[in-house]
């Protein structure tokens, strides 16, 4: 195991976003698009897309390496603002408190990824995004996503106490999945993936949280798979880190008179609640 160390993390967010941050969160929309003027051997090109004036413009480069983990980030980002947009629906729903968990949750990723895209104009600005260069910021939340599989504070807390000894695990600081073995990889080949084992995670992670399921492309997903996801995703999000259920197991949101009341209960399960 690398003995290289990850920064603490800050970014899980203490209170929810407010609607105004919200509101301008949602205006930018990132994706992947190849223009050979903008483009470099070994990086992808970042695009963003704003939807208020409907420009689209290159945002930064990524290597290549984080091609899909980038498409699953972003898919969740987008994600969580549809299955929010679709919760609401223009109704005060603010006293529910998976909903404030959710928009941390977005407020999370946003601050993940302004944190990578920091550090990637930084790179750039020394001549060192290079396509084997790194992002702390992405690979600790890859850790975290491989590893601990959520990202609030109150799990990664309880895991860093837990994997204090040694049959529970190894320290979330350190270099779990040898991402800093990179250096000899070629650009072509996924490094995280050529060093990083992630079967277990791709077999036990819901396809419709990793964006699998639906190519990485939210929009594509229908209106009934979105309903479906709403349940699923807020179930995910109110289980405690030792509670968390998959979709196959008890405990379960019930979209009652979805789209006329939007009321959401609950039902408890025995499941160490």
């Amino acid at each position: 195991m690398s003995n290289i160390m990850f920064p603490v993390d800050r970014k899980w967010p203490v209170q929810p976003p407010t609607n105004q941050r919200l509101k301008r969160t949602r205006q930018i929309r990132y994706m992947i698009n190849f223009q050979p003027e903008v483009n470099r051997p070994g990086l992808i090109d970042v695009w963003a897309y704003n939807v208020l004036d409907r420009t689209k413009y290159h945002w930064r480069w990524l290597p290549a390496s984080y091609t899909d983990h980038f498409l699953s980030l972003n898919y969740r980002f987008n994600l969580y603002f549809g299955v929010l947009d679709r919760i609401v629906v223009g109704q005060h729903v603010s006293n529910i408190k998976e909903l404030d968990n959710l928009k941390k949750y977005i407020g999370y990723l946003e601050n993940v990824m302004d944190a990578v895209w920091e550090e990637v104009r930084d790179a750039d600005g020394k001549d060192m995004l290079t396509p084997t260069w790194r992002s702390n910021a992405f690979d600790l939340w890859l850790v975290k996503e491989n590893v601990i599989r959520r990202h609030d504070e109150r799990t990664v807390v309880e895991f860093r106490k837990s994997s204090n000894n040694a049959e529970n695990g190894f320290p979330l600081d350190e270099d779990a999945l040898e991402l800093g073995k990179h250096g000899y990889a070629l650009y072509r080949v996924h490094s995280i993936e050529l060093f990083t084992d992630w079967t277990d995670y791709n077999s036990t992670m819901d396809d419709w949280h990793t964006g699998t399921k639906y190519d990485h492309d939210y929009p594509s997903m229908t209106n009934g798979d979105l309903d479906d996801v709403v349940a699923k995703l807020l179930v995910w999000i109110s289980n405690a880190p030792n509670e968390a259920l998959s979709s196959d197991q008890e405990g379960e949101f019930e979209l009652t008179s979805f789209y006329d009341q939007l009321q959401i209960t609950r039902s408890v399960s025995s499941h160490g609640r």
